[in-house]
């Protein structure tokens, strides 16, 4: 029934109808007719002009088996767009058996052709598959294996693990025999797959082929092959140093460069110190800049040392990489620290405070108080030095470098550097942050002293001494009564009016310590004219007046000459009488 039904549709192929023999190309694919005349009467359709007629064509006669269609379909290979790709996939689909048929066809296939024979036989695998894979490396098709990609990629890591070593060994073997110099793009394409199939492997394989003696693009893609396999796997030790043998060789562009692209992305050591030291004291630019760059994973007090010097110097560029390198090492954290409090300038301080910055956590006692203590000193005198210090303390040792200045604002205060102390403080208070008493308290003095003297209304309102202490006359068991009075020493009685007169025009609290204030100043200076201001001032605010100054009662009839107690005789007229 089947055969008849063929014989009665298979004439409908050559319909004038597109749709018709589009219908009976799909019917004959269904029925799967058995015999190599219905393979003949679709082969026509399958160069039609009609895409869609092409494909229906095309399915058809994969759906009759691998015998009769696989002549048809392998031709389509050659064919541009749509028809050519559905050919692969029509291929591959029949399974290992179509390898065989394929490979007779390899050598003399176009490069398209080529590279679709060789698609199917990555998608099939198996020995057949790889083994085709191979044998158009050895024929000279390297480019063409190449071209296949990351398809071919994602294939072998889909082979099973003895599909993978039956292709390494193969690829080894076609290594130790291969003439390089006539198939130059099938040993880099074999060296490729080798590092997809086993990296760790074939690091001594690859470095023997970027030795001398090699083609120079074999030896530069063999470098680059390891540079990938640095990128997610440990390179050997015999391997490292054979990398940086490579580094004395005379072609940079094949040999040097990607050498030392590999060591950098590779793991170093402290054994690795001394030939990059050698690089930074030698005079090519590219290894110096690379020998900088390197020391920065060579954690040891020699490299941290060398690279200071390199920060020291008059190379920008390599002064950035050495700032880089040394952010990674935890060796340099005591010798960087030890440089910042010492920096000279304000450009400097600001690179080593960059590089000190993600171990600031970790730094201890004995390094952060140099660091404080400095930062304490150039906040007095204004040098930006003291910022970049602030930069890497602040947010880990806050109450260290509050500690130092407010000693270091403590011993300036008498002198009334008035300016230098809100230099040392006014950076340390933050908008947001919480401010300790003690720092508000010095910096309200400072401003006292060094602000304005104005006693209007409008000028004290904007005061900035005075709005601390309005804050810290609130702060509980603060006392800045008796902190002021303490102070007597240091501010002057105007100052002290200024406060008292200040206060003594608010309400409540405010303004009872601002009556004891004036009541105070006129007690303990009498006989200043800031005194008599703040009588008049408790006077015209209605305060209790100060205590009465005792009178000096002079006792009776001295002054004038009269009533002085007679002199007393000396010893020789008293002997006499």
């Amino acid at each position: 029934m089947a055969a008849l039904s063929a014989e009665t549709i298979v004439p409908l192929l050559e319909s004038q109808d597109p749709e018709l023999r589009w219908a009976a190309a799909k019917v004959l694919g269904a029925l799967k007719p058995e015999g190599d005349g219905v393979v003949r009467a679709l082969a026509p359709l399958l160069s039609a002009d009609d895409a869609r007629l092409r494909g229906a064509a095309l399915d058809a006669v994969a759906a009759l088996g691998p015998g009769p269609a696989l002549e048809e379909v392998s031709r389509l290979l050659e064919e541009p767009g749509d028809v050519g790709r559905r050919a692969i996939e029509v291929l591959a689909g029949l399974g290992p058996d179509v390898l065989k048929h394929l490979q007779k066809r390899l050598d003399g296939a176009s490069e398209t052709g080529r590279r679709r024979i060789l698609t199917i036989a990555a998608r099939v695998r198996g020995s057949v598959g790889l083994d085709l894979i191979s044998r158009a490396l050895e024929a000279g098709h390297g480019e063409s294996v190449r071209a296949l990609g990351t398809r071919l990629a994602s294939e072998l890591e889909s082979a099973t693990p003895r599909e993978r070593d039956a292709l390494r060994r193969r690829l080894e073997s076609f290594l130790d025999t291969a003439d390089l110099r006539e198939r130059p793009h099938s040993v880099e394409t074999a060296l490729d797959l080798l590092v997809r199939l086993d990296g760790t492997g074939a690091q001594r394989r690859l470095l023997a082929f970027a030795g001398n003696g090699h083609p120079p693009a074999l030896r530069k893609r063999a470098l680059e092959a390891l540079g990938e396999i640095a990128a997610t796997e440990k390179i050997e030790e015999e391997i490292l140093a054979g990398l940086f043998g490579c580094l004395e060789d005379p072609d940079f562009g094949n040999v040097v460069s990607p050498a030392m692209h590999v060591l950098e992305s590779a793991k170093l050591f402290a054994a690795h110190a001394p030939p990059l030291l050698a690089l930074l004291k030698g005079n090519d630019p590219a290894l110096r800049r690379f020998a900088v760059t390197a020391l920065g994973q060579v954690d040891t007090a020699t490299s941290v040392g060398a690279l200071l010097d390199v920060l020291r110097g008059d190379n920008p560029e390599l002064q950035k990489r050495a700032a880089l390198a040394l952010t990674k090492q935890r060796a340099a954290v005591v010798p960087v620290a030890a440089a910042l409090a010492e920096a000279p300038d304000a450009a400097t301080a600001w690179i080593l405070a960059r590089i000190l910055l993600p171990h600031a956590a970790r730094l201890k006692p004995e390094q952060v108080a140099p660091l404080a203590a400095a930062a304490a000193l150039w906040l007095e005198a204004g040098d930006p030095r003291a910022e970049a210090v602030l930069h890497v303390l602040r947010d880990d040792h806050a109450e260290v470098v509050a500690e130092a200045n407010l000693k270091r604002a403590r011993r300036i205060r008498k002198d009334r550097k008035g300016g230098e102390i809100v230099n040392l403080i006014r950076p340390l208070i933050r908008d947001g942050a919480p401010v300790p008493d003690e720092l508000r308290y010095e910096l309200a003095i400072a401003e006292v002293i060094r602000g304005s003297k104005d006693l209007l209304r409008e000028a004290r309102l904007q005061h900035p001494g005075l709005q601390q202490l309005e804050t810290l006359l609130h702060v509980q068991d603060f006392g800045l009564f008796g902190r002021l009075r303490r102070d007597k020493a240091v501010l002057t009685p105007d100052e002290f009016h200024l406060i008292g007169c200040h206060f003594a025009e608010r309400t409540y609290a405010d303004r009872t310590f601002g009556g004891d204030l004036l009541r105070w100043l006129a007690e303990t200076f009498p006989d200043t004219g800031a005194a008599r201001a703040a009588e008049a001032k408790l006077l015209m605010e209605g305060f209790a007046p100060p205590k009465p100054r005792p009178v000096k009662v002079k006792p009776k009839g001295m002054g004038r000459g009269k009533g002085k107690p007679p002199k007393r005789a000396s010893s020789r007229k008293a002997r006499k009488a």
